[in-house]
């Protein structure tokens, strides 16, 4: 059984990733240590479905540890959290195949703007579409950056899961993979050296705001 963070309208949801179901959820906060009162210390409040608090942590990367908790506490008392089953059909590569999309999207959308940039000016549409699929980009790269955990060889891998059997992938090895994959099945007859050329502005662009965002 391997568990994953989400990342959904600033809500940070861990699911199971064979049947998706989600199963519990982090509260980041900031505290202060009561003996160093002047150093800020950054953790998360695990919780199940039910909002019953499982932990509170606090050590290094808590967001990485917080799957390995709702794991752990499915674990110990039955897997509780998967009686009911999933709403719907399971996907368990659904947020792989939302990157595909989200980077293909992404990549049209730049495309249409150097255009438009070069044809009379960018059209605010497209600048906020554009904005709205880089925020969606930034959501998986954020849940990405604490992998996926492996309930069964109690190990934490890399994110997102290979076409077939291979090793797992990281953000970058998965938004190339997919991407290219659901660019191609747009534009068949593009060559992929430029394919590869549009797939990359989105990252660029993702690159360029968490630098910004990064405290100096």
């Amino acid at each position: 059984m391997r568990y994953r963070m989400e990342v959904i309208e600033d809500e940070f949801y861990i699911r199971n990733v064979e049947t998706d179901i989600k199963l519990g959820y982090a509260v980041p906060f900031w505290g202060y240590d009561p003996e160093k009162p002047d150093h800020a210390i950054f953790g998360c409040t695990v919780l199940n479905k039910d909002a019953g608090v499982l932990a509170t942590i606090t050590v290094p990367n808590p967001l990485q540890k917080a799957a390995i908790a709702v794991a752990n506490y499915e674990a110990y008392y039955g897997y509780p959290g998967f009686k009911g089953g999933a709403e719907g059909r399971p996907e368990p590569r659904r947020i792989e195949w939302l990157l595909g999309t989200v980077m293909a999207d992404a990549a049209s959308q730049v495309t249409r703007a150097v255009i438009e940039c070069q044809s009379g000016g960018l059209k605010a549409e497209t600048k906020s579409k554009i904005s709205e699929l880089l925020a969606q980009l930034h959501d998986i790269w954020f849940a990405s950056r604490f992998g996926s955990f492996d309930g069964e060889r109690r190990v934490t891998e890399p994110y997102f899961a290979s076409f077939g059997f291979g090793p797992r992938l990281s953000f970058a090895a998965a938004a190339q993979h997919y991407g290219m994959f659901e660019l191609k099945m747009r534009f068949p007859d593009e060559s992929e050296t430029i394919l590869k050329e549009v797939l990359s502005w989105p990252l660029e662009l993702l690159n360029d705001m968490l630098i910004r965002l990064s405290p100096q």
